[in-house]
């Protein structure tokens, strides 16, 4: 990888981090608020799906990945969060994302990317 990519690639690795940090802890958040402290049978846990918080997070906070990247961020995150659920019925160790990442991978979807010039 050229040197000179090196620096902006690091820093949209880190925007990506925290949006995936600030998705993370928007979910767990509102889970554990709507479900109050206590297992109360008359307050329901509220489950944010992805298109929720696809909306609310259209963006980073730095501005500097494309709305797509960002929806990328949110699907991984739900995703792992499917994945933790599926495993969790047949091994009761499996663990649900409980880290904030201090950087992430970039997803650049297809739908996003243009070739200037016809090229």
């Amino acid at each position: 990888m050229p040197s000179i990519l090196k620096p902006r690639l690091d820093e949209l690795s880190a925007a990506s981090g925290a949006l995936y940090s600030q998705v993370f802890t928007t979910f767990w958040r509102t889970l554990r608020r709507s479900a109050g402290k206590r297992k109360d049978h008359r307050r329901q846990a509220v489950f944010l799906s992805s298109g929720t918080v696809q909306k609310l997070f259209p963006k980073d906070p730095a501005g500097l990945l494309h709305s797509h990247s960002c929806d990328a961020v949110v699907d991984a995150f739900i995703a792992s969060m499917d994945s933790a659920r599926t495993r969790k019925k047949t091994d009761p160790k499996a663990r649900f994302p409980r880290r904030r990442n201090r950087f992430f991978k970039v997803t650049f979807k297809s739908s996003a990317i243009r070739v200037l010039g016809g090229q």
